[in-house]
């Protein structure tokens, strides 16, 4: 099989029914339709939210234990809202909430080391900067179905033995910014649905390479590594890739287990030398 690193993007529409409009319910009528969409969908988007921290941290608690933001290491007994969000943007000073980094971000799950991962991940634009075709940063989303499907289509009775595979071996990814020991675990896990093709996935960019030394050290060895090589080009490849460009005020909420989220290109700078304002807000929901 090929290596391509980036996914192909073949689709713009987001597998959801049409957004929400915040400004047209009652706060705890939108909190019930959102839950709704959640165990139906997966996916919920929501237009005009407040680009308040508080107002974000308030909404999401309900759907949810919130979990402290990367770089924070003390959470106040109160709980205050910036413990939990990360700012991820350009500029330096607003640094110590989160980062951003230059380029595409390949599609990955949030805080892939848990097991089970975090529930739900969520994300605010509050300003979508630069807007140059190739560097608008647009926001992508992978739905593992997809991927899973095509992958079972062209596996045909290989499938089930691809699967266990990766359900039936325990493998720790570490994580990047939380000092968290990563638990052993398996890479693909059951969800309850009766669907084969619907099951959840621990995934992030660099997965072959962290999870290849562990996978070497197994009896299993070759089978293991040809599973893993076979989802990994199953996600990056399926063509399953959903992009669109998200409007200050915008929410997604999507289910982490089910889904990983990416972005297109973007650039630190403006063609003027000036810092690119985008700026999101992420919050992940256990």
């Amino acid at each position: 099989m090929p290596h391509i690193d980036r996914c192909t993007v073949m689709r713009c529409e987001l597998p959801t029914p049409s957004p929400l409009d915040f400004g047209s319910f009652a706060e705890g009528k939108l909190r019930a339709e959102v839950m709704l969409r959640l165990h139906e969908e997966h996916l919920v988007y929501v237009r005009g939210f407040p680009l308040s921290s508080a107002h974000l941290f308030g909404f999401l608690s309900h759907f949810g234990r919130p979990l402290q933001n990367y770089v924070s290491t003390v959470i106040p007994a109160e709980g205050a809202p910036e413990d939990y969000i990360n700012r991820v943007c350009f500029e330096n000073e607003k640094a110590e909430f989160g980062f951003q980094a230059e380029g595409p971000l390949a599609p990955h799950t949030a805080r892939s080391w848990r097991m089970p991962p975090p529930a739900l991940f969520s994300m605010l634009m509050v300003d979508k900067g630069d807007q140059r075709p190739d560097y608008s940063g647009a926001s992508r989303l992978l739905r593992f179905r997809d991927s899973l499907s095509w992958l079972k289509e062209t596996q045909g009775s290989a499938y089930p033995d691809v699967i266990s595979q990766l359900s039936d071996i325990r493998v720790a990814l570490p994580a990047k910014k939380v000092p968290e020991p990563p638990p052993l675990a398996p890479i693909v896990f059951s969800l309850g649905s009766p669907d084969l093709c619907d099951l959840g996935i621990r995934f992030r960019t660099d997965i072959k390479d962290v999870l290849e030394p562990q996978l070497l050290a197994l009896p299993q060895a070759s089978q293991c590594m040809g599973a893993l090589s076979r989802l990994v080009y199953a996600v990056n490849n399926c063509g399953a890739c959903y992009e669109f460009q998200m409007e200050p005020g915008d929410l997604l909420i999507v289910d982490n287990r089910r889904f990983a989220h990416g972005r297109a290109n973007a650039e630190r700078l403006l063609p003027d030398g000036s810092v690119n304002p985008r700026e999101i807000w992420s919050m992940t929901i256990d």
